[in-house]
């Protein structure tokens, strides 16, 4: 009983963790649309890197434990959009691998913020690469992510 409790606690910490983490990673896309410098890519990396270090304390004790979400990555991306620090298109490509390993099949937002990502590089190769992984996986932008997509270009 004392095992199982132990478990609970971890998964939901790990849980916790994914939910601040997505609250954290809003405020740093708000804030950096809004003009705000600094390495948000970066710090989005740390964050996600603090949430697996937790889920590897978790599975320790055996403890299954939620993963970073498509909205993590999505928003993740688009801090490399807006962040236009280096190669933010493989920093996106690099993101998008990681979230393959936790979503076989990302949503639309995954997708839109690559576009954006993409379109913010000012790169045709790098839009006609984000759209063969759109054909490649079947996924359907939706109006509301198309929307929100051109509101981060046009704000960006």
């Amino acid at each position: 009983a004392a095992q199982r409790l132990f478990e609970d606690l971890m998964r939901q910490r790990v849980a916790l963790a994914v939910g601040a983490l997505n609250l954290l990673l809003r405020g740093m896309v708000i804030a950096a649309r809004r003009g705000a410098r600094g390495n948000w890519a970066g710090r989005a990396g740390q964050l996600l890197d603090y949430v697996r270090e937790e889920q590897a304390m978790a599975r320790l004790v055996g403890a299954t434990v939620p993963s970073p979400n498509e909205e993590s990555f999505a928003l993740t991306i688009d801090l490399c959009a807006l962040g236009g620090r280096g190669d933010a298109f493989g920093q996106a490509k690099r993101l998008y691998r990681s979230c393959l390993q936790v979503a076989p099949n990302p949503n639309s937002a995954v997708f839109a913020s690559m576009l954006a990502c993409a379109a913010a590089a000012d790169d045709a190769a790098a839009l006609d690469e984000v759209l063969a992984l759109i054909a490649e996986r079947g996924a359907r932008v939706t109006a509301h992510t198309q929307r929100n997509l051109l509101e981060g270009i046009v704000d960006g």
